[in-house]
């Protein structure tokens, strides 16, 4: 028999999902919150329900109420939503009728009948080269739903996940020497880049300070131009002015001199290549390339990890979820010492064949079924 690979594995195994406790405790609620949002903008724009869920109706409506919106999409609404109360309540409505429309009806659809979701994995389904899921998309899941996931009666979810993976790669690749060794001697990476933007001690920087430094990293790392990094600090209420922005980044650069000099590489080359020889050759100029090889390389090591818990996992001990940075085994709570161990020993083993300067650090977490 020709044996499965990880995508094939993952889809055939499915991970179980708590539909049940999950309606009672979250959707019924978003439900009823959907209808009051409705019934308010009902009253606000003095029409029935329906109209209000029909687009051409409802701009007419809204016509005649002095309200000329350049756009019903939820990015207008989210620009405009401080305009008027009612861009307000139709932002709220139709990004809760967005979230309903996935994760209600259709994901319900999608717990087949061993309590289980099965959706359909591929290897290589993105350009990065990192594998993907659909009939539900399980790495878009939203993080409040992960509580929902659940081991069969007996068993025990182990969660592995990789702290700061993409830096890891990004030292690998730039090869900086700050970069690398800040890894070595196991520092924050956020909590360094946090002080050196602000210039102050790391061990006065506050936590908030620290998301800011993480979200400068994180978005560098992914290309991030000053405006996004602005919009990301502000989600962590941190006001950045465009010039601020601008010096964070200049100041990132200066901290990890090697990192510039590799993100301008990436930005002229013709032929971009991962840790793991992956090669993409006249990729469209742009920011994405900036990022291109980190998610690449990322992918590439999470998948060695795959085929060897794919080929060393015993039967009882199931590989059910791959998102990103991180894997979920289930197996007998009576096992879990043991697929730990084992989780560990693959995810530190597989990706340390490509990220060979510094060390990958890995933290595993079990979870049991709630009573």
């Amino acid at each position: 028999m020709i044996p499965l690979n990880p995508a094939q594995v993952l889809t055939r195994n499915g991970i179980g999902f708590d539909w049940q406790r999950y309606a009672a405790e979250i959707l019924t609620g978003k439900r009823a919150e959907a209808e009051q949002l409705l019934a308010e903008l009902s009253q606000q724009l003095s029409c029935p329900k329906a109209i209000v869920e029909e687009s051409t109706q409802l701009i007419w409506q809204l016509y005649r109420h002095q309200l000329y919106p350049a756009s019903l999409g939820l990015e207008w609404l989210k620009k405009n939503r401080d305009q008027h109360p009612v861009y307000e309540l139709l932002y709220r409505y139709k990004r809760l009728r967005q979230f309903l429309t996935q994760y209600g009806d259709r994901l319900q659809r999608q717990v087949q009948a061993d309590g289980r979701i099965h959706a359909q994995w591929q290897m290589d389904g993105a350009k990065t080269g990192r594998m993907v899921s659909s009939n539900p998309n399980l790495q878009a899941f939203p993080r409040k739903l992960h509580q929902y996931f659940v081991p069969a009666e007996g068993n025990c979810l182990i969660h592995g996940d990789y702290s700061q993976i993409e830096l890891r790669v990004l030292a690998q690749l730039s090869d900086d020497s700050n970069l690398l060794q800040a890894f070595r001697n196991n520092q924050d990476i956020h909590f360094q880049t946090a002080a050196a933007l602000l210039q102050k001690n790391p061990a006065a920087i506050t936590e908030e300070e620290r998301a800011l430094g993480k979200r400068v990293n994180f978005g560098i790392c992914y290309g991030i131009s000053a405006y996004g990094l602005c919009k990301a600090a502000a989600k962590h209420g941190i006001v950045l002015t465009q010039q601020e922005a601008d010096a964070m980044k200049k100041g990132f650069y200066d901290t990890y001199p090697q990192v510039r000099r590799y993100h301008d590489h990436l930005l002229t080359s013709s032929v971009i290549t991962s840790l793991g020889g992956r090669q993409w050759i006249d990729y469209p100029k742009g920011i994405a390339r900036v990022n291109l090889p980190v998610q690449g390389s990322a992918a590439e090591g999470m998948k060695l990890v795959l085929e060897m818990l794919v080929e060393q996992l015993p039967e009882d001990c199931l590989l059910v979820n791959a998102i990103h940075d991180e894997i979920v085994l289930e197996c007998p709570q009576t096992k879990a010492g043991q697929a730990e161990q084992l989780l560990h020993s693959c995810m530190v083993t597989g990706m340390q064949k490509l990220i060979t300067k510094i060390p990958v650090k890995v933290t595993i977490i079990k979870k049991q079924r709630r009573l």
